[in-house]
């Protein structure tokens, strides 16, 4: 008894412009075409093992490849011809096998298989036995969806809050954006080349947008976090009328700005950008304890400055 097993593709969504399907060299008496929108594939019948007919794409560049499979078989032996894919990876095959000889002789499913440029696969059913029965697979759904790229972001060192934008190609669809592997808080998919995200209280390292076509990445991410280790000289005493000797903070990492609380005695004040205290007090203050926090988007940091005021000699 002859067998002849097909595999129908049914083309719904679309193939890129540099990325297109042909067929396999035929493998014995098997068949395979392929027109606008579906391909049809017949296994060998006449004798021989591990002969393979399908269609066939080499990846102009990265790309998942989608779709949906079901399959069905008559074939009366113990091994009938699986449902297979190919791929070649810079010239090493491996067969994958997506149904045979699971205990059932039919069952269905779906696939999404990613490529890197240059990889070339292979959709098809290979014959075993070279007899024995049928077997029939359809495919429906059968779509490429181009990998995102990052070609650059900017601001690349920012801290939590702060809005980034990323520029590359194929941003439509993106269900995630990371930096240093921390989640966004949000993002917006403002075209296929640009999304806005805001940074979480994140880490340094790669940039990456996900899409239903894979994964883009792109280095050089630098995260800003809450400053610490903040303090000054204190406690001090300062004479009414006579100007102070400035009092300059260290601290560690990035601040933004400097506030102070409760408000400094009357003629003294803080630079909100370097966090200096200075001026010419001008009333008698008594010992009082006064916070200045330090700040940026990721966080802040305190130090606690005793002052007192008091009267010069007369």
């Amino acid at each position: 008894m002859k067998k002849y097993i097909t595999l129908t593709i049914l083309v719904f969504i679309y193939f890129s412009s540099n990325a297109q399907w042909s067929t396999t060299p035929i493998q014995g008496d098997g068949s395979a075409s392929i027109s606008s929108n579906s391909a049809n594939i017949r296994s060998n019948n006449a004798g021989g093992s591990n002969l393979i007919n399908g269609i066939t794409m080499t990846a102009s560049h990265p790309m998942t490849i989608t779709f949906d499979w079901r399959y069905t078989t008559a074939d009366e032996s113990a091994f009938y011809d699986p449902f297979i894919y190919t791929i070649t990876i810079n010239g090493s095959t491996t067969n994958i096998n997506i149904f045979w000889n699971n205990g059932s002789r039919s069952g269905s499913g779906s696939e999404n298989i990613f490529l890197n440029t240059g990889d070339v696969i292979i959709l098809g059913l290979n014959s075993l036995d070279g007899g024995l029965g049928a077997s029939t697979v359809e495919i429906s759904n059968l779509s490429q969806v181009s990998s995102p790229t990052i070609t650059s972001f900017t601001p690349t060192t920012a801290a939590t809050g702060a809005t980034v934008t990323l520029t590359g190609t194929n941003f439509t669809g993106a269900t995630a954006v990371s930096f240093g592997g921390t989640a966004a808080t949000s993002f917006t998919v403002v075209s296929a080349t640009s999304i806005t995200a805001v940074i979480a209280a994140g880490t340094s390292g790669n940039v990456s947008v996900t899409t239903p076509g894979g994964t883009g990445v792109l280095a050089g991410f630098t995260f800003i976090p809450a400053p610490s280790a903040l303090s000054y000289t204190t406690p001090n005493v300062f004479i009414k009328d006579i100007a102070i000797t400035p009092l300059s903070p260290t601290y560690t990492g990035t601040v933004t700005s400097f506030t102070v609380s409760p408000t400094l005695p009357a003629g003294l004040s803080i630079n909100a950008t370097t966090g200096v205290i200075s001026g010419t007090p001008t009333a008698i203050t008594a010992s009082n304890t006064y916070v200045v926090t330090a700040s940026n988007g990721s966080g802040s940091v305190t130090a606690n400055v005793l002052m007192e005021i008091v009267a010069g000699d007369t």
